[in-house]
Parts: C-alpha cells; sequence; structure tokens
C-alpha cells in the first residue's frame, strides 16, 4: 500500500483564498517596509505618506483575513478595548 496522507480539507474554498490573498497582502507590506522607501523620498511629507500607506495596506490585509476566517469584528473590538 502506498503511503497515506491526511490532507485538510477547507470547507468553504473562498475562505481559504481570503485567507491566501491576505497573507500575499501582508508578505508585500514586509517587502515594502524592508524595501525602505522613505530613504529615497525627496521630502519628509512624501515619505510620512508612504508609511501611512504601507500601514492602511497591513490593516486591509489583517481585516480581509478576519472577515474571511468567520470572525466577529464586534467581539475582537470589545477585547480590544479593554
Amino acid at each position: 500500500m502506498g503511503l497515506c496522507m491526511n490532507v485538510p480539507t477547507v470547507e468553504d474554498r473562498l475562505e481559504l483564498l481570503g485567507v491566501l490573498v491576505g497573507a500575499y497582502i501582508l508578505f508585500t507590506v514586509v517587502g515594502m517596509v524592508l524595501g525602505q522607501p522613505w530613504s529615497t523620498a525627496q521630502g519628509g511629507v512624501v515619505a510620512v505618506i508612504q508609511l501611512v500607506g504601507i500601514l492602511a495596506t497591513a490593516a486591509v490585509a489583517v481585516l480581509l483575513v478576519l472577515v474571511a476566517r468567520g470572525e466577529n469584528l464586534d467581539e475582537l473590538a470589545a477585547k480590544a478595548k479593554q
């Protein structure tokens, strides 16, 4: 007999897609931070705008993963306030 592999199953394929896309975006955010785009900016305002954009992209990716996994965002917000 061949090797028997226990392959995890995903009931909702869109959940898997949402988590994978969110993870890809987060890896992209890490690449943007490691690339240090503020080092080539001509002015301080441009660097701040770039950093705000990077942080906003990270927030969107985290929210995408949470929504794809079916997390209750109200409960998470209540926990964060405590």
